[in-house]
């Protein structure tokens, strides 16, 4: 630990309460192969303990379960980013405990049994790409846009009794996860995993790859809004999209969905460490299999509709993109980390990771990387030529054009959409 830190007379006093602020995982293993910095992203479990203890004396959980590392390239990095896995050969086939208690959302309350969980080190999300908040925040994005997300809290972790920092405990996107929101076994299920623009390096990690290969077959047709509707959710989609465009994320998503089942596949953000970075991506991207530019140039007066319903959820009237709840999600995920980040700091501090440089750049996303709620019918964020109206009868139909500007924007990048309503 920096004794720069411990021993400073603002952090210094401040210590003991900053390890007690959240709660704390223990892992213990005797293989430790997977902490050298020389090797790649080591796939293999080994043997370990896992414990959850609560500073306020809540009962936690104590279970047996695989252990290894994840992450690609950045598994060089000191700080590692760890899975753990239950299975029968390490001990219990689940781990079964509300991880994720006090953490709740109205469309999906948390699981409270994981064949996998993750805890994302946050060692490769820099200053200059979100502070260790930007996949936390796109992952409470799609939860309140009212999608399914993994659902995540700070820890800090101990590894075999030594203090490895603050970490992102997190829900894994797979089979499992998917059965335990939309029922069935985790065999029902296939999950994606695609890099790159979207699309290359892809991997169906769960199932046999079937149900995927043949929504791909149908996003290759001319309509996909009509055609794949049966095999990607489109309205998540769209979400997943405006979410997308809204930040800086790398062109990579997971995915999963059941055909036995019927749930058509629905999308995650994956790397989303650069998200609270200036806007990089044009509002008339492709999309994955470039399915939103088939939409947009099918004509479909149906996805003219959806997608108008959609941007007026989420960015108008307290919606879950409007500034206001933007900033509202963010600091209160500061807010949970700030404490706890003293430790972490102490651990693996430098110029860019000092609690004071961690504090100055979350108070400046917070009051000045999204559009203030007094600015939000300022033509910086939209352009509306005709605001969208109710009718109880349902019948009246309206045409607008509305130009959509997203968070960050500087009023030059916009993407026009003929809705309707």
């Amino acid at each position: 630990m920096r004794t720069t830190i411990t021993k400073s007379g603002v952090y210094g006093p401040q210590m003991i309460a900053s390890l007690k602020a959240v709660p704390t995982i223990s892992l213990v293993t005797q293989n430790t192969a997977f902490l050298n910095e020389s090797r790649g992203n080591i796939r293999e479990e080994y043997q370990s303990s896992i414990e959850m203890i609560f500073p306020d004396g809540t009962p936690g959980f104590q279970e047996n379960g695989g252990l290894s590392n994840y992450g690609g390239r950045y598994t060089n990095f000191r700080k590692k980013s760890f899975r753990v896995a239950f299975r029968s050969k390490f001990g219990a086939t689940k781990l079964r405990y509300p991880i994720f208690d006090g953490f709740e959302y109205s469309h999906y309350p948390p699981a409270e049994d994981f064949d996998v969980i993750n805890l994302r080190s946050g060692s490769h999300d820099m200053s200059s790409r979100g502070a260790y908040m930007s996949n936390r925040f796109t992952d409470d994005s799609m939860l309140d846009m009212g999608n399914i997300g993994p659902h995540g809290r700070f820890v800090h972790l101990y590894l075999n009794g030594n203090y490895w920092g603050q970490y992102h405990l997190r829900e894994r996107w797979s089979a499992d996860m998917a059965s335990s929101y939309f029922g069935g076994s985790k065999d029902d299920y296939e999950a994606v995993n695609a890099n790159d623009n979207f699309r290359n390096d892809e991997d169906v990690y769960d199932g046999s790859g079937q149900f995927w290969s043949e929504t791909k077959h149908h996003l290759a047709r001319p309509n996909p809004f009509t055609n794949a509707a049966d095999h990607i959710d489109i309205a998540n989609i769209v979400d997943f999209m405006l979410l997308w465009v809204s930040g800086n994320s790398e062109s990579e998503f997971r995915a999963f969905g059941s055909e036995p089942r019927g749930i058509p596949f629905k999308f995650m953000i994956k790397d989303a460490d650069g998200f609270l970075r200036s806007p990089g991506h044009s509002a008339n991207h492709a999309g994955p299999y470039s399915v939103m530019s088939k939409m947009r140039t099918s004509g479909n007066p149906d996805y003219g509709t959806l997608l108008a319903d959609r941007i007026h959820k989420h960015f108008f009237n307290n919606g879950a993109l409007t500034p206001a709840r933007n900033i509202e999600r963010l600091k209160r995920r500061v807010d949970e980390a700030r404490l706890g980040f003293i430790s972490e700091a102490a651990r693996w501090g430098n110029l860019f990771r000092e609690p004071s440089s961690w504090e100055s750049y979350q108070n400046n996303l917070i009051n000045n990387h999204f559009p203030r709620p007094d600015k939000k019918h300022d033509p910086s964020f939209y352009v509306s030529r005709h605001v969208p109206r109710h009718h109880r009868a349902g019948l009246q139909q309206t045409r607008w054009f509305v130009a959509v500007g997203f968070p960050g924007d500087d009023g030059h990048r916009c993407q026009h959409h003929l809705l309707h309503n």
